[in-house]
């Protein structure tokens, strides 16, 4: 409950307690490594569908930009029901739905991890696999929490309202765009490292 309430809290108070992952993005996918937001599953199968989150802040100039929590609304508008309970323990093994779930669109969907989350070289942290039942085609969509609205908790338990980079779709291509200007900021580089690869084509 302890997330939950930081969750509540703090979205009366951004201003205040900006995070460290200004940037974080959402998206829906069914391959996390390659970015794959569609599958055109027959009828019948079950799609691993994950919800992931990327572009945290850099630990070595923003301060630590992992996760502990996030709120919002999974909303699956294709046919078909969850093939058991949803698996947040990709997020951490001893992370849990506090409310909600995949596709409750009243209460939402809070996940908690008890400690920090940071993410690996992939710089992806997925907080949950739904294993979807599918029946007929139709979009995945990420969409705010009635409570909390976009939210993520980073390891400082500080608020920041995340982007959706993409929704999902099943048996269909998505059409929903996801957020304007839901981008990574391109990292500078360096004068000396961009010096030094510059003379290698003199």
């Amino acid at each position: 409950m302890k997330v939950l309430i930081a969750l509540m809290v703090l979205a009366l108070a951004v201003p205040a307690f900006a995070g460290e992952n200004p940037n974080v993005r959402a998206f829906v996918t069914m391959d996390p490594a390659d970015y794959v937001h569609t599958a055109m599953p027959a009828s019948g199968d079950i799609v691993n569908t994950y919800l992931c989150f990327d572009c945290f802040g850099d630990p070595a100039v923003e301060g630590d930009g992992g996760l502990t929590g996030v709120s919002l609304v999974l909303d699956f508008l294709c046919g078909g029901f969850t093939a058991g309970s949803a698996d947040v323990t990709i997020f951490h093994p001893n992370a849990q739905t506090v409310v909600g779930g995949p596709d409750d669109v009243d209460n939402g969907w809070v996940i908690a991890a008890p400690e920090c989350v940071v993410p690996g070289p992939s710089d992806i942290i997925c907080v949950g696999m739904i294993p979807w039942y599918y029946l007929g085609p139709g979009e995945i969509q990420i969409l705010p929490s009635p409570a909390d609205g976009k939210a993520t908790v980073d390891c400082n338990n500080d608020l920041d309202f995340f982007c959706v980079l993409s929704h999902g779709a099943l048996g269909v291509d998505v059409t929903t765009p996801g957020d304007p200007d839901c981008d990574c900021p391109v990292s500078p580089v360096e004068d000396s490292t961009w010096g030094a690869i510059k003379s290698l084509y003199r």
